[in-house]
């Protein structure tokens, strides 16, 4: 399960010899360690365009007798350093804002130490209970929450409020070196991500999707049942004839287009379709996502880049 607060670039985990796993941002000033079975689910250190960094990471599944089901529970930091955010009190109103259009229900439990609230949101007809605690320090916003299905809830919840306990604030560092051009679209390979599955009889076909862009705006994207960058590469883009196609246009770290099979094969076969996707380029290669295809349902991705000679 993926947090409802929008994240984002892998962070390459440092274990130390009690099964702990390092984090840690200067540019924004925190720090601390997580278990070891904590899974990174992505990082972006800096997004210029929102003045935030994010960071995610995927809890061990657990069985829910509610869902009957296994459940990944999330676990995030939002660090926001914006001129609008000068209190609490602005910090809590822009992350309740952000959310109204899945909020059912918020409750606040503590004022003492930290803020922190309960948010009953749904999303796509699934319901999800988040523990949300709000820090401002150093004229820095953090959001850090605990999302949960409501049969999962008190099983992790314990070790989010651990975890709040031990992070550590520091003044960030004003200047750090920036990577050259980390928030480019690259031309030089495919973007990739598994996006789904088939369950047959006696046989289990998971889906890839790929993307790929040029310079001159054009995107493409197609969906097969293979993970092979390099073989897929040999026909896929400009001179395919099953790919969906748009353009593409870039904000900073911001990405954004609509892919159709107008030009496609495809069209005859499946009738007209369109994919809008909506989301950040990443500091390491990578793209975060979000999904939303012709029915109407929404999904994120994570696309990791694969370089091709």
């Amino acid at each position: 399960m993926k947090t409802l607060f929008l994240l984002l670039t892998v962070l390459v985990l440092h274990l130390d010899i009690q099964g702990q796993s390092k984090f840690q941002n200067d540019k924004y000033g925190f720090s601390g360690q997580v278990p070891a079975d904590w899974r990174i689910y992505a990082e972006i250190k800096d997004n210029p365009s929102s003045k935030s960094a994010v960071i995610d990471w995927a809890l061990p599944r657990v069985y829910s007798e509610l869902e009957r089901t296994y459940i990944e529970n999330a676990v995030s930091i939002t660090a926001y350093r914006r001129p609008d955010i000068k209190s609490i009190g602005d910090l809590i109103k822009l992350e309740l804002e952000r959310v109204s259009h899945i909020l059912v229900s918020k409750e606040i439990i503590d004022s003492s130490t930290y803020t922190s609230y309960i948010l009953i949101t749904s999303r796509i007809g699934l319901k999800y209970k988040t523990k949300v605690t709000f820090i401002f320090k150093n004229n820095i916003g953090f959001v850090l929450a605990f999302t949960a299905t409501p049969g999962t809830y008190d099983i992790n919840l314990s070790k989010f409020d651990s975890f709040v306990k031990d992070i550590q604030f520091t003044k960030p560092k004003e200047q750090l070196t920036e990577a050259i051009n980390k928030t480019a679209i690259r031309f030089d390979g495919l973007y990739v991500v598994k996006t789904g599955e088939i369950n047959n009889p006696n046989n289990k076909m998971e889906i890839y999707t790929y993307i790929r862009f040029y310079d001159d705006g054009t995107v493409y994207t197609q969906s097969v049942n293979s993970y092979d960058p390099e073989k897929i590469s040999k026909w896929f883009g400009k001179n395919g004839k099953f790919e969906r196609k748009g353009e593409y246009k870039t904000d900073g770290a911001d990405i954004s287009f609509i892919v159709t099979n107008d030009e496609s094969d495809d069209k005859h076969i499946e009738g007209v379709k369109s994919d809008k996707y909506n989301g950040k380029i990443t500091d390491e290669n990578k793209l975060f996502l979000e999904k939303k295809y012709d029915t109407g349902e929404f999904k994120d991705f994570w696309f990791e880049f694969v370089k091709l000679d």
